[in-house]
């Protein structure tokens, strides 16, 4: 990937209507993603020794429209942050949505070059 990217990992084409539940671990791939070989990896572009990354998490008490059928072409939506199109898209759907219907957080990690 560019390293400009935003995805959308769920849901996806192997779970187009994940149900997550309040206090239960969410493990991502989950078995049945795994089973069929997809791995999460993180790579760095060329001449890069490390990057800060972030996941970010938006959970709706409903299905959003923007991500429902999200992965038709390939297992998961992605787009190039730069066009800044998923991002806005998702904050105007949102928007339009009960504030107490949907939550966010944000987590940071560092990715660094093994030697």
């Amino acid at each position: 990937q560019s390293g400009n990217e935003i995805s959308i990992l769920l849901p996806n084409a192997y779970q187009p209507a994940p149900r997550i539940r309040a206090g239960e671990p969410l493990h991502f791939p989950s078995s049945a993603i795994a089973d069929r070989g997809i791995r999460l990896r993180a790579e760095l572009p060329d001449g890069v020794d490390s990057a800060q990354e972030s996941l970010k998490l938006f959970v709706t008490r409903q299905p959003l429209a923007l991500v429902v059928g999200a992965a038709s072409t390939r297992p998961f939506k992605t787009t190039d942050v730069k066009k800044n199109d998923l991002v806005q898209s998702l904050y105007a759907e949102l928007a339009r949505i009960d504030q107490d219907a949907w939550a966010e957080a944000q987590t940071a990690y560092s990715i660094e070059r093994r030697p």
